[in-house]
């Protein structure tokens, strides 16, 4: 099989450091796999059926849903659970990083989140939710001047 263009400028790439007595920090896959996929929106299905091994899927999953290769020190924390079934690891990779504060100031659309824990009030949030969706039009049509000191309250700017 040939090797796609990304796979050939990665190896040239590759070949060139290590003749600089230098290599990368991060897999072959993790490049491939950035290169090849939408920036802008993560199928978690698809992210989860890569073929790599705990450790470069770490790289794979920061860098498609971050933006970011891992930084040494997440690696380190991470290290100490490599060795976790790959369902198991990848499961609590994804679930940690899209749950992140930084995951949702990369503005990423999350498809096919099967990942998303559960919520044990449920019925709770459903009744927020309904009520929320009642008072959006009333709130919508209120003049600046009242819809700021609502946005303090809750909590907003």
């Amino acid at each position: 099989m040939e090797k796609n263009i990304y796979e050939k400028i990665f190896d040239i790439s590759n070949e060139n450091m290590q003749k600089s007595g230098n290599r990368f920090a991060h897999p072959k896959s993790a490049f491939l796999c950035y290169a090849e996929l939408d920036p802008h929106k993560v199928d978690l299905i698809e992210l989860s059926k890569v073929e790599a091994d705990n450790s470069e899927f770490l790289d794979i999953a920061y860098i498609n849903l971050l933006n970011r290769p891992v930084d040494p020190d997440a690696y380190q924390s991470w290290k100490k659970h490599f060795n976790m079934p790959e369902w198991q690891f990848r499961t609590l990779v994804i679930q940690r990083l899209v749950s992140s504060k930084e995951a949702t100031v990369c503005h990423k659309r999350i498809y096919n989140n099967i990942f998303v824990r559960k919520k044990l009030s449920a019925k709770k949030d459903s009744l927020k939710s309904k009520a929320m969706e009642k008072l959006l039009p009333v709130y919508r049509r209120l003049p600046e001047k009242i819809k700021a000191p609502i946005r303090k309250l809750a909590g907003g700017n």
